[in-house]
């Protein structure tokens, strides 16, 4: 008779987005601004730490770099879909904490965005308010969700071969009030990290661990 033995950890009992149990390596291509900005590419570290409270901390290192401070620190729910998200960088220790489960940070350098990829097709409208000079800026964004095949995601590059192939994909994607793309985060079904995100300003895949980064050509 063959017994199968199914291990739980204490800490995660199902995956969930964004709460990884191991470190994730990520590289980001950044595309070029005229002969002034070549294009140049990074990689980061995102180590994750369970909090006393049960909360998650997500935190984001270039590579190499021998700094114990996080570039970017992220603090979110430990359990269910994400609603409130605390984001701090290095330079602003105060950050920001928002409400509805939806992070964008337009021109930030690090891949920190966080999406609500528990949810669903739905006519929701996301608010980001900003205030700067005595005044409040409001973004508004709507998010749309569908499934890709990897024969897609190989072509358009979407899908490194470095991980382990995907039982299937979901492809969610942001858009502001006049109808631009923000952010776009390739999905594994049942994953607890993206293996692929594209933003304005750069393009980031999943790596594994041992991946070796040719920077002139990643």
């Amino acid at each position: 008779m063959l017994l199968t033995f199914l291990v739980i950890s204490h800490s995660v009992i199902y995956a969930l987005p964004y709460r990884p149990e191991v470190k994730i390596r990520i590289l980001s291509v950044y595309r070029s601004y005229g002969d002034k900005f070549p294009e140049y590419s990074r990689v980061w570290n995102m180590e994750p730490e369970i909090a006393p409270d049960g909360k998650y901390l997500l935190k984001f290192y270039p590579e190499p770099g021998s700094s114990a401070i996080p570039i970017c620190l992220l603090n979110i729910d430990g359990g269910g879909a994400i609603k409130e998200i605390e984001f701090k960088t290095k330079e602003d220790e105060r950050g920001k904490t928002i409400k509805n489960g939806l992070l964008i940070v337009p021109d930030f350098p690090v891949p920190c965005d966080i999406i609500p990829v528990l949810q669903s097709d739905s006519d929701e409208i996301y608010e980001d308010r900003a205030e700067a000079g005595g005044r409040i800026f409001v973004r508004r964004y709507s998010i749309s969700y569908s499934r890709i095949d990897l024969q897609e995601a190989r072509e358009k590059d979407w899908l490194r071969t470095d991980l382990p192939e995907p039982p299937g994909l979901n492809m969610i994607t942001v858009v502001d009030d006049k109808g631009r793309e923000v952010v776009r985060q390739i999905w594994p079904v049942d994953g607890t990290w993206w293996i692929y995100e594209e933003t304005s300003m750069r393009k980031s895949w999943r790596i594994p661990l041992s991946y070796k980064v040719d920077q002139e050509n990643p």
